[in-house]
């Protein structure tokens, strides 16, 4: 499942991240990351797809100690992912796979 990150003034429900532990993700680089001080603020679905884009990606599980992690859910990959420089999409696999994304290609 492939859900798109969008600025939005307003978020209804928003609440303040769980992960003020995770430790710093490393920013996608240009031409990737157009602008390094663009955060998301909101989300919607886009569907499943079959992404070969396997170059630019930021797991979740690489990132947050395994001691650090907690049951991946859709709000705490959007959590996790909405805060990376230069990501427009994130993606959960198998309900438990978070993914950060600057583009998806489904060839």
């Amino acid at each position: 499942i492939i859900s798109s990150v969008q600025r939005a003034a307003h978020i209804r429900g928003h609440r303040q991240s769980d992960l003020s532990l995770t430790p710093k993700v490393e920013p996608f680089p240009h031409p990737f990351n157009i602008d390094p001080k663009r955060c998301a603020t909101a989300y919607w679905h886009v569907g499943c797809v079959n992404n070969v884009q396997l170059q630019q990606q930021r797991k979740y599980r690489d990132i947050v100690p395994k001691e650090q992690r907690k049951p991946m859910t859709v709000e705490l990959c959007w959590e996790f992912c909405k805060n990376v420089s230069g990501v427009q999409f994130f993606s959960l696999r198998r309900g438990d796979h978070c993914t950060c994304l600057p583009y998806f290609d489904d060839n």
